[in-house]
């Protein structure tokens, strides 16, 4: 006959393992997964809050840009690092400042007219910009190469005078690199290890803000319509902020979504945010973005 002791040991070796068993399956490989001929689609939001102020002078802006993208899988090499395609269908810019009036350009709109200048300027921009597809490579950790092709039209206009006007005002969306990252801001990082809750993984991108130190943190992962979903929270830190040397680092908080079982994701909430304090030149301010993706299902996909 057992002691009582024996069992309440035997039980709780019986509990430790079913635990581990648990713990273990919680745990999946999170990659990208990409085929020839896959097609995805993603709505990728920046909003963009600017306020600065020195002396008597105030400066606030605000932009929220809108893209609709597809991205192509052209080829895929033996260890899943693939070529992309990506193609900005639309573009969307709604703004507000007290030097501009509310300003709205939307590339599936009539062209602007002549005057005022401004929507026409931006339209030029968008225009070449949707007009061609950006050549990308992007490994199955996420990772975007330093190998991004823009078509001639669209490396012309993003890198011409009135784009360079366009940035000083609106910020990185109309340069070369910052185009780039918003039509790859699908594309979130993995750690290159199995994850489950409590596993973190950090990431630093170079963005118009300054230097943008991000830590993932998976929170879950649950089976959601046969799928292997990775959930989790992300906090977002400014360094070396375009402030300068008076720049102070900001912090912010977001969520993801990851498909481990499709290999892409789902959805992605990425705010950043950098402070001014006051400094030797007495400005203060803060600027502030939060990009959104949400992938775009194909019976939404001809929505508006």
């Amino acid at each position: 006959m057992f002691k009582v002791a024996h069992v309440l040991s035997l039980l709780a070796v019986l509990a430790s393992g079913a635990a581990t068993a648990r713990a273990a399956d919680a745990l999946v490989d999170a990659r990208w997964s990409f085929r020839k001929g896959d097609v995805l689609r993603y709505r990728v939001t920046d909003a963009a809050v600017t306020d600065l102020r020195s002396g008597g002078n105030a400066f606030h802006l605000t932009a929220t840009a809108t893209i609709d993208l597809t991205a192509t899988v052209t080829a895929v090499e033996d260890k899943g690092r693939a070529t992309l395609s990506v193609k900005a269908d639309r573009v969307r810019l709604d703004a507000n400042s007290p030097m501009t009036g509310k300003v709205a350009v939307d590339t599936r709109d009539a062209a602007p007219p002549a005057r005022p200048p401004l929507p026409k300027a931006l339209r030029g921009v968008f225009d070449a910009v949707v007009a061609e597809s950006l050549v990308v490579t992007v490994d199955s950790l996420g990772k975007v190469g330093e190998d991004a092709k823009w078509p001639a039209a669209a490396a012309e206009a993003l890198g011409g005078g009135t784009a360079a006007e366009l940035a000083g005002f609106f910020g990185d969306l109309f340069t070369p690199r910052g185009m780039q990252r918003r039509l790859t801001a699908f594309c979130v990082p993995l750690p290159g290890e199995r994850v489950g809750p409590k596993v973190e993984w950090s990431v630093d991108v170079e963005t118009g803000l300054g230097t943008v130190a991000t830590t993932y943190r998976c929170e879950s992962v649950t089976g959601e319509r046969g799928a292997k979903l990775v959930r989790g929270k992300l906090t977002a830190v400014i360094r070396g902020a375009a402030a300068g040397k008076e720049g102070e680092a900001g912090s912010a908080d977001g969520t993801f979504a990851f498909d481990a079982t499709a290999g892409r994701l789902r959805s992605l909430d990425h705010p950043a945010v950098a402070v001014m304090p006051p400094g030797g030149g007495g400005a203060t301010g803060m600027s502030a973005s939060r990009v959104t993706v949400t992938e775009v299902v194909p019976e939404a996909a001809g929505k508006k």
